[in-house]
């Protein structure tokens, strides 16, 4: 929850970059299964807050560690 909103955060990892940020990789199937769980789960609790998706993006290797949080990353239902 952040403030009256319930979020839900989908994490990517790799140790680089040369395929495509984290974050590419999230396509319409996992965008359709985090909308899928946010709905059970809101109903699940009797729910009716907005809710936002978020994703954290991250490389972490020997070298560095970068970390890119993306607010409001995606709107499931626009793909």
């Amino acid at each position: 929850m952040h403030d009256d909103w319930v979020v839900i955060v989908e994490v990517k990892t790799r140790e680089t970059d040369k395929y495509g940020n984290p974050e590419e990789s999230i396509g319409t199937g996992k965008i359709n299964m985090l909308a899928q769980g946010a709905e059970d789960f809101m109903l699940d609790r009797d729910l009716h807050n907005n809710v936002r998706y978020d994703i954290i993006s991250i490389i972490k290797n020997q070298y560095k560690t970068d970390v890119h949080h993306m607010v409001d990353a995606f709107w499931p239902g626009l793909y």
